[in-house]
């Protein structure tokens, strides 16, 4: 293990979903003014928040900083996303940590791809619901507020 790095180091992508049919964004703009007041750099791909509800604007207005897609790989060491990466996305993340629903036992391709080009993996989607301490990673229960 290496020393902490503090959170001013460290930039926040947030990535416009490419699967079909999803809305919804990995951090809003009101979860993103909380993560720059930790501390934080939030960069947000343009368009991102769009199909739910949320401007580019709204982003910048708590602190983002909104860049086109290709731009946010090249500028962040932390991207989050809703679901897993597409083929595309996945050597994009070499070397950085990825925040998103992984589902690793159904997708063991896309696991093991960014596994050995060192891509930290935190899938949400496995975060045991039984932990009270680990209730605010649970997005099965966050998502049934949603619905």
């Amino acid at each position: 293990l290496t020393d902490p790095i503090p959170y001013e180091k460290l930039t926040i992508g947030v990535m416009k979903e490419t699967f079909p049919g999803e809305n919804r964004v990995s951090i809003s703009p009101s979860s993103a003014e909380t993560l720059i007041k930790a501390g934080f750099q939030i960069v947000v791909q343009s368009g991102a928040g769009e199909n739910a509800s949320f401007s580019d604007g709204a982003y910048v207005s708590v602190g983002a900083i909104v860049l086109p897609g290709e731009q946010i790989y090249a500028n962040v060491d932390i991207i989050s996303k809703i679901r897993p990466p597409s083929q595309d996305e996945i050597p994009k993340l070499a070397g950085k940590t990825l925040v998103a629903m992984i589902s690793p036992s159904i997708n063991e391709e896309t696991y093991d791809a960014l596994s050995k080009q060192n891509t930290n993996v935190f899938a949400l989607d496995c975060v045991p619901r039984m932990l009270s301490r680990a209730q605010s990673y649970d997005v099965l229960s966050s998502q049934a507020n949603i619905a």
